[in-house]
């Protein structure tokens, strides 16, 4: 098994195909897309971006996303140094079922074309109960308030989807998401796993 942050990755190729399969998706609008989720939001300098659930269709944008975030970046978001996204994960981080699995995209336009500046995504393991997220914002929008947004509307979402807890595995130098955590006034437990820590927050 390999861990990419707070996901455990399998082996799955004959299921992430099952998958494929019994999603009859449309690339543009997928079943069950919610688009009440869908939203403007203005950061401290005063630009404005669109934030909306994510969709099979943003395979290349995620990609992109990746090339332009530093090591530093890439480091706290999956725990290691992760240049490129096989086409399982893309398909892992991309197909939703928007209940027990969820994602928002930050997008803006530059030079003409969409880009995904930020994500934020919690995932529920069938196997054991829990439910664990993440974000990660671009280098160039990080520090304008885009982060604590991402996380406090997923929160939203996972309340309205039932769930009461979840949780975040992190390495200690991340404060960025301990500041956001504390920035919404929610109050955590953390302890020591592995040599990194396990963040638990009531919702």
């Amino acid at each position: 098994m390999l861990k990419v942050g707070f996901y455990i990755i399998q082996k799955l190729t004959s299921s992430r195909q099952a998958k494929r399969m019994a999603i009859n998706f449309s690339e543009n609008t997928p079943p069950g897309y919610p688009g009440e989720y869908e939203a403007w939001f203005t950061v401290k300098d005063g630009r404005r971006v669109f934030l909306r659930p994510i969709k099979p269709a943003d395979r290349e944008l995620l990609l992109d996303l990746l090339h332009r975030l530093s090591d530093q970046s890439i480091f706290l978001r999956f725990l290691g140094h992760l240049r490129e996204l096989s086409p399982d994960l893309l398909d892992h981080f991309t197909i939703v079922n928007y209940v027990s699995d969820f994602a928002i995209v930050a997008t803006v336009a530059e030079n003409g074309e969409n880009h995904v500046i930020s994500v934020s995504r919690y995932h529920c393991d069938n196997d054991t109960g829990s439910t664990e997220f993440a974000v990660a914002v671009r280098d160039d929008w990080q520090g304008m308030g885009l982060g604590k947004e991402m996380v406090r509307r997923l929160f939203e979402v996972a309340k309205k989807n039932g769930i009461r807890r979840i949780e975040a595995v992190m390495d200690s130098s991340n404060e960025m998401l301990t500041n956001i955590l504390k920035a919404l006034y929610l109050r955590y437990n953390s302890k020591p796993l592995r040599g990194l820590y396990e963040l638990s927050v009531e919702l």
